[in-house]
């Protein structure tokens, strides 16, 4: 055991060497390898040595959890795992194996640019930016997607500036979260292979599902959205929104006041922003998947997310602080 750290190290000198550096992004090159010698090796260190060193519990002990968490009641043990997420701000719902944010729960009120999440991150998202002028004010409604660390998921998020902005000045300006009197029905749909993985939907200004555990090999995922306006200016407004970013009437489903669409992995509008560079995308891949073989392999014994969470809150309780922290 004591040439662990040695073997761990090995590993990801290996995984730094075999990513495609391309010499004519040096500077992102440079920002990645800084960003595995960072973060990512403390993590990569830390969390294999706490699990493949047994920690806390011998193998009778493990044994002993595993037993008493199977036999433990399915009522009582939804409503611990909802208390351990509690000081998290997030809700499990167990029917669609999602983990949502609690409606109550603290959220930035303010909207970052994809610029800004830069390569300090090990998040794989998609990113479409809407702008559409509403009531002497600029709107944004930003839509994500895609991988959140160890977590698979999709978001909408309504923002506010103060002003009119001009085009010119909205990737600098900041944007505010609406007020609750001003909350829109929302509805989102997250489409894997043409296939639903979960559907959400709720009165608010942001709503955000993920499910743990997953990294999908492909990148084919589509998002749905539907969102119902208070009136019909607001909707046409939102709607020559849509049509800036890139999308056509075709597109568009609209019923009253609701309007749908999908956000497709590909977009040719300026406001869609992407994974910035391959080299950096092979990189957040490798350690995405890292993370969720290891989640595997620790919680194997149980076939749903309730009892694994509830297993790593006991034997592994750093890694149940880590997964909790969903990284957007």
């Amino acid at each position: 055991m004591s040439d662990l750290p040695h073997l761990i190290l090995f590993l990801n000198m290996r995984l730094i060497d075999k990513l495609p550096c391309h010499t004519s992004d040096s500077s992102v090159a440079y920002n990645t390898i800084r960003y595995f010698q960072g973060g990512f090796y403390v993590f990569l260190t830390s969390i294999p040595i706490a699990a493949l060193s047994s920690l806390p519990f011998e193998l009778s002990q493990r044994k002993k959890l595993i037993l008493q968490i199977q036999r433990m009641p399915s009522e009582k043990k939804s409503a611990l795992l909802q208390n351990l997420l509690l000081p998290y701000d997030l809700s499990y719902l167990p029917l669609h194996d999602l983990f949502t944010y609690r409606e109550d729960a603290w959220l930035p009120k303010t909207c970052r640019r994809p610029a800004d999440t830069a390569i300090r991150d090990v998040s794989l998202q998609d990113a479409l930016l809407i702008y559409f002028d509403y009531n002497e004010k600029t709107c944004l409604i930003k839509l994500k997607k895609g991988q959140y660390g160890i977590y698979f998921g999709g978001e909408i998020g309504l923002y506010c500036a103060d002003h009119i902005v001009s085009p010119q000045n909205r990737t600098t300006t900041r944007f505010f979260s609406i007020a609750e009197s001003e909350f829109l029905p929302l509805s989102l749909e997250l489409l894997e292979e043409d296939l639903s993985t979960f559907q959400l939907s709720k009165r608010h200004w942001r709503l955000r599902g993920f499910q743990i555990g997953r990294c999908p090999v492909s990148a084919d995922s589509q998002l749905k959205v539907s969102v119902t306006f208070p009136d019909t200016f607001m909707l046409q407004r939102f709607i020559h929104g849509l049509l800036e970013a890139g999308y056509s009437e075709c597109e568009l489903t609209i019923r009253k006041l609701t309007i749908s669409f999908l956000f497709p992995s590909v977009n040719e509008s300026p406001n869609y922003h992407t994974r910035s560079s391959q080299f950096k995308e092979n990189a957040v891949k490798w350690q995405n998947a890292f993370h969720c073989h290891l989640y595997s392999f620790l919680t194997h014994p149980f076939d749903n997310t309730t009892d694994k969470l509830i297993y790593l809150h006991t034997s592994h309780p750093s890694m149940f602080r880590y997964l909790c922290r969903i990284r957007s």
